[in-house]
């Protein structure tokens, strides 16, 4: 999952660092940026800041963002 975004279909729990419960809203998109721990807790950016939250409320509640291919990336067809 690490490196993958994932846009949130439910407002979903989250912690700030290490103690404070968050709400990430429904729509939000989320960056993972680590592996899980041994808790299934990933460390994931959102607006800039980086929190935890559990793998398994990614799964249910994310649906992955496919991002566009740079114009440069594309190829002329004709």
């Amino acid at each position: 999952m690490r490196g993958k975004s994932f846009r949130l279909s439910t407002a979903t729990a989250a912690i700030l660092n290490g103690t404070h419960t968050v709400m990430v809203p429904a729509g939000a998109i989320v960056v993972v940026v680590s592996d899980p721990d041994s808790r299934e807790l990933i460390y994931v950016l959102h607006e800039g800041r980086k929190i935890q939250m559990f793998e398994r409320d990614i799964r249910q509640q994310g649906t992955p963002v496919v991002s566009e291919p740079s114009p440069q990336k594309r190829t002329a067809t004709g």
